[in-house]
């Protein structure tokens, strides 16, 4: 709550943005496998911040507060979705595409997210949209088209998040067979 909830999701966002090519890099040069796993650590470490970010930002973007509860149960039902697709999606982009290919396209996502989220207002403008949300805007706009950007934003770092953990699950199961030499067990 000290921070703005915008600058917070962008410099997250591009963090993990710049650590999936870190670790693109460091698959094509045959990096150190410490240090792949360390550096997904960060970026696994970095999406703690998302989900109280978008939380807080919610309300801001909401026409009132009778939707707000709606939007948290959206949110929510979007993020079990994304948990059921987003490993299923990974494997698959994994097994077709490959490692390098598949942590470049994330990083890319990350990128566009960033993008998406750059219109987003400072959190006093999104306190003043919630105290008058049927105003128009000054070029006409109403408050739904103001809002459209931001939310599909929230949705897409939701998606590009949970790529990520499932083609790290699957990773961790190529790691473990193919670098490590493990068996099943």
């Amino acid at each position: 709550d000290r921070f703005d909830r915008r600058t917070v999701l962008i410099l997250v966002t591009a963090g993990r943005a710049v650590l999936m090519l870190v670790v693109a890099g460091l698959v094509v040069t045959d990096g150190p496998l410490w240090l792949v796993i360390a550096v997904a650590l960060v970026a696994a470490g970095l999406a703690a911040f998302v989900g109280p970010a978008v939380g807080a930002a919610i309300p801001g973007l909401v026409r009132d507060e009778l939707e707000i509860g709606p939007a948290n149960s959206a949110s929510a039902s979007l993020d079990n979705i994304a948990f059921v697709a987003g490993p299923a999606i990974g494997g698959l982009l994994l097994a077709a595409l490959g490692t390098t290919a598949v942590f470049s396209i994330t990083a890319l996502l990350f990128a566009a997210c960033v993008v998406v989220f750059l219109p987003l207002p400072p959190d006093r403008a999104l306190a003043k949209r919630a105290i008058a949300p049927t105003e128009p805007a000054a070029n006409g706009v109403g408050a739904d088209d103001r809002i459209t950007a931001p939310v599909l934003g929230l949705i897409l770092i939701e998606v590009v998040a949970s790529v990520v953990s499932g083609a790290l699950g699957v990773l961790t199961v190529v790691v473990a067979f193919a670098a490590l030499g493990e068996g099943e067990a």
